[in-house]
Order: structure tokens, then C-alpha cells, then sequence
């Protein structure tokens, strides 16, 4: 690979990219607090506010760590899963035959 063009990634290109995924988060977060505003305007109950958008939230089940292939816990030889129901939390456990540190 090409020095320059090594570079010409590094230093125009990646950060391009980043600007434009967060450019999409930022569109979908404020999408998403639009909405919320909408149904509180309505007088909608918080219990049910907080169910729709929990529905249709676009993002749910998404992990952009996931996505981009950065896993927790691989250095240490850990596997780590997360299942839809468990939300934001993951669950990391050691190789079989080996204990926690």
C-alpha cells in the first residue's frame, strides 16, 4: 500500500466517513425526540410514551461496536454475547475449563 494514499485515507476519507454516521445518529436522535414530543403533546401517559418508543425505536437491537467488529472482552479470551431482551447489557464469560481472574 501506497504511503500517500495511506494517508489520503487516514487523514480525508476516514474522518468523511465518521462525519456522515454521525450525521445519520444525530438525524435519527432528533427524529426520535420529535416523536416523543408529539405523543407528550397529545397527553399521551409516560408508561406509553415510553412502550412506542421503545416500539419503534430504529435503533434497537443495533450495536454499532457490534457492527464495526469491536467486541469486548476477545483480548482476554472472554466470550461476550448480548441478546435482544437483555438490552444494553452484556454478558461476558471465560472459556470453558477456565476461572475469572
Amino acid at each position: 500500500m501506497n504511503v500517500r494514499s495511506f494517508l489520503k485515507f487516514l487523514f480525508f476519507h476516514l474522518p468523511r466517513i465518521l462525519f456522515q454516521v454521525a450525521g445519520l445518529f444525530r438525524a435519527i436522535n432528533r427524529g426520535k425526540r420529535a416523536f416523543r414530543e408529539g405523543l407528550e403533546s397529545e397527553g399521551l401517559p409516560k408508561e406509553l410514551v415510553e412502550e412506542l418508543l421503545g416500539e419503534f425505536d430504529p435503533l434497537e437491537g443495533f450495536d454499532l461496536r457490534e457492527a464495526l467488529g469491536f467486541f469486548r472482552g476477545e483480548k482476554q479470551g472472554l466470550t461476550c454475547f448480548s441478546t435482544p431482551l437483555s438490552g444494553d447489557h452484556r454478558k461476558c464469560t471465560p472459556p470453558a475449563g477456565k476461572g475469572p481472574n
